[in-house]
């Protein structure tokens, strides 16, 4: 049975640099949304801008587990500022890159902001059950 190298980065480590690249631009799709909201008028706007700031702290609070995760297993993420959609890491002498497709990560994003969605419609019938 072949044994996986110990510098190899594991799966959830793989997430973790995953999620460096795409939770930063889901964060910016939501900011930018609440400042269009914040410039129009309508009836559900407060109620609009209030799940569009629980999405941003979700998303937020997941970045951050991702870096807490990568920190305390010493990695060293380095973003591409040129080109969002790619970074390079290093890892126990393992040097990596990830560069994802701009199809990919937009298709990525749209499936993540659905599954955020969804928990933000969960707690929205647990509070009208209750």
């Amino acid at each position: 049975m072949a044994q996986i190298s110990p510098n190899l980065p594991t799966e959830d480590e793989i997430n973790a640099v995953k999620n460096t690249i795409l939770l930063p631009l889901m964060m910016t799709i939501c900011d930018k949304s609440y400042r269009e909201l914040e410039q129009s008028k309508g009836s559900f706007k407060q109620l609009h801008m209030a799940a569009i700031q629980f999405l941003f702290d979700s998303i937020q609070a997941d970045l951050v587990a991702a870096k807490k995760l990568l920190f305390a297993r010493k990695y060293k993420v380095y973003m591409d500022e040129e080109n969002k959609l790619r970074c390079e890491y290093r890892y126990r002498g393992y040097v990596g890159e990830m560069t994802l497709l701009r199809d990919v990560a937009k298709a990525e994003i749209a499936l993540r902001l659905g599954e955020y969605i969804k928990e933000i419609r969960v707690k929205m019938e647990g509070v009208h059950e209750g």
